[in-house]
């Protein structure tokens, strides 16, 4: 299922999404930036088509990864051979740790929304791995503490709606490397933490919506 274009909402009322919600801390993410950009400056690359680049491998994986657990042939139109050379590899790649790990899908790209928190997400993976109930995201290039705080809601909203099917496998992050669209696995058995800074930004979130009135 795609993620919803129009937004999360509750009886036709817009809620916010989860990574809206986490993204108001830059946990130092620009400085790492900049400091990209200037690598890519210092060897004569264009840090914006290299951006651009990495980006699409990643997109290419992710296609080919949906692809494969929904069954349908992936649109890969638009991308040129060294991208999808690059997403082909980090696929291949998933292809093995699937079978190392005994992948089952459970719901894939699913929109979810919390009445609780008020708030939605759409994980990339809910699935089976050696038998137990995990959630798995893919990144390309890193994982930052924004991406464990996301994780932490999902799980959080995934058993407010199924309160019989528990997240008991951890958390997956899988990354497409940059330069060479390798596929790099990051486990988690829990979270301590993630979930309270989640709640403590949502409730940010919040206030800033009412300080706006003085602006």
């Amino acid at each position: 299922m795609p993620r919803p274009r129009a937004g999360y909402s509750i009886n036709g009322e817009s809620v916010v999404g989860v990574t809206t919600v986490s993204a108001q801390l830059d946990w130092g993410k620009s400085g790492r930036l900049m400091a990209w950009v200037a690598k890519e400056v210092r060897t004569g690359k264009d840090p914006f088509k290299s951006r651009d680049r990495a980006a699409d491998a990643g997109t290419v994986a992710h296609a080919l990864i949906e692809a494969h657990l929904l069954d349908k042939k992936p649109d890969l139109s638009g991308y040129d051979k060294e991208v999808i050379d690059k997403g082909d590899t980090a696929f291949l790649n998933f292809l093995t740790w699937c079978e190392a790990y005994q992948l089952k899908p459970r719901s894939i790209e699913e929109p979810m929304v919390s009445p609780k928190l008020r708030c939605g997400t759409t994980p990339d993976l809910i699935a089976f791995i050696k038998d137990r109930l995990s959630i798995v995201d893919y990144k390309t290039g890193g994982a930052y503490e924004s991406s464990y705080i996301e994780l932490a809601a999902r799980k959080a909203i995934w058993e407010e709606l199924h309160p019989d099917e528990p997240i008991t496998g951890g958390f997956h992050i899988l990354k497409v490397n940059r330069d060479n669209g390798a596929f790099d696995h990051i486990y988690r058995e829990s979270l301590d933490g993630c979930l309270e800074a989640f709640l403590c930004l949502l409730e940010l979130y919040e206030l800033k919506s009412k300080i706006k009135k003085y602006l």
